[in-house]
């Protein structure tokens, strides 16, 4: 009996190694022709299937290679990186990449390791592309200087953003990106975007969209107008001035005076010289300024960008914020809490009867009037010493000054100058913040 036990044993165990010495070669999974073995780089997949191995990180990666990207576009999912002219994508932590995928819904989240910016879209045009696609055949060059690191890239241009991106590579080209294809899925890993690129020269002022624009269009672009809301934002205390941010609309009306009851951007190229009654939201951006004849009201979260001198009225009786790039020439009554922000000198009159923060790069040789509660901060950015600071008059008791430059020591706090509550010289954590690159 124990012989027959061991004979069988011995049996089974020649049976079962016959049966699986045998078995067909080692699959070789391909893509497109694509051979495991000719795999440089590998891309993320999305479950252990047969065919994929697992990275140090936990993810799973497939042995075959994809196909070679087109000339002019490459595909990332997140975390995947691209160095542009090549065919296929870069690990998150090569250092070489031009750009990295960061995020994925409704738009894409670019990283773009050597400087990226926005393409343009001039006030004013008209017949604007619909896809993000045909608005990137518009922009023929980038911009001179190209400071951001993150790129968002939309496949229709919206009322804020153009959806299309100029971005530096590794070499100091410029290309000009804009999404042909966006595949969403709720598992994030799984979502891809396809994206197209071209070469494009830099040029100073490079980078807009060559569009056709309405008759009287001022010619400013919305990247400027952000740059002002940037400005704005750098201002300690600060919170207006997204007033100013919105879609402007060159004015075609003839009437001397507008009294808008609807939210309104509105654009003039020429000197304004009409009334405008803002009694909802809104701004006006004068692109030549505002003419002794022109009269702003605000009635509503509301704003103004005068680029040059301010030579007329405005009258602030709610949230607003200015500002004038040129000289304050003219009178602002500050009924309600405001923002102003004045690039050259109050020649003019400024009355202030309410709240409000004021940086101004220039001087005052005109006047500053104060009326009521107005507790208020102001930054005066240019040299002003103490004996100037004392003659600027009285009733600045309820005024926090900061002042860039002056004959008084530095980072101290000065009380009992002139009628002011505080002078404060050279605060450096206040001017970094205000004089930061924009």
């Amino acid at each position: 009996m124990i012989r027959f036990f061991l004979g069988a044993l011995a049996g089974a165990a020649v049976v079962f190694a016959i049966t699986y010495s045998a078995g067909p070669d080692p699959v070789r999974i391909e893509r497109d022709g694509a051979s495991a073995a000719q795999a440089a780089p590998l891309r993320a997949s999305d479950d252990a299937v047969p065919g994929s191995v697992a990275d140090p990180s936990g993810n799973t990666r497939d042995k075959a290679a994809p196909a070679p990207f087109p000339d002019g576009e490459f595909t990332l999912r997140i975390g995947e990186g691209y160095r542009f002219g090549e065919k296929s994508v870069r690990a998150a932590d090569d250092s070489d990449a031009d750009l990295f995928c960061q995020d994925l819904r409704n738009d894409a989240s670019l990283r773009c390791e050597h400087g990226a910016a926005a393409a343009d879209l001039p006030i004013g045009a008209v017949s604007v592309p619909k896809s993000a696609a045909d608005l990137a055949a518009k922009i023929h060059d980038a911009p001179a200087s190209i400071g951001q690191r993150d790129a968002k890239l939309t496949l229709r241009p919206g009322k804020q953003t153009s959806g299309v991106a100029l971005v530096l590579a590794h070499d100091g080209t410029a290309y000009c990106i804009h999404v042909i294809k966006l595949t969403g899925a709720p598992e994030a890993l799984k979502r891809t975007v396809t994206i197209g690129y071209k070469r494009v020269p830099i040029r100073e002022g490079g980078g807009v969209a060559d569009l056709p624009v309405a008759k009287g269009a001022p010619s400013i672009t919305r990247e400027d107008v952000k740059r002002y809301v940037r400005i704005a934002s750098n201002i300690p205390g600060s919170s207006f001035g997204n007033f100013i941010n919105g879609t402007y609309r060159t004015l075609q009306s003839s009437e001397r005076v507008l009294e808008l009851n609807d939210q309104a951007y509105i654009a003039v190229n020429e000197p304004f010289a009409r009334k405008i009654t803002f009694n909802r939201r809104g701004a006006l951006l004068a692109a030549a300024g505002v003419a002794p004849e022109g009269h702003i009201v605000t009635k509503s979260y509301s704003g103004l960008i005068s680029i040059g001198d301010m030579a007329g009225t405005v009258d602030v009786k709610s949230y607003s914020h200015l500002h004038v790039t040129g000289n304050l020439t003219g009178v602002v009554n500050v009924g309600s809490y405001a923002t102003l922000i004045v690039d050259g000198d109050i020649l003019g009159t400024l009355n202030v009867k309410s709240y409000m923060t004021l940086l101004l790069r220039g001087r005052v040789s005109g006047t500053i009037n104060t009326k009521g509660s107005c507790w208020s901060t102001l930054y005066f950015q240019s040299y002003h010493s103490r004996a100037e600071l004392e003659q600027l008059g009285d009733g600045f008791r309820q005024f926090t000054l900061h002042v860039k430059q002056s004959d008084l020591p530095r980072g101290e706090k000065h009380k009992k100058i002139g009628s002011w509550r505080a002078v404060i010289v050279d605060d450096e954590k206040a001017w970094k913040r205000i004089l930061k690159v924009k």
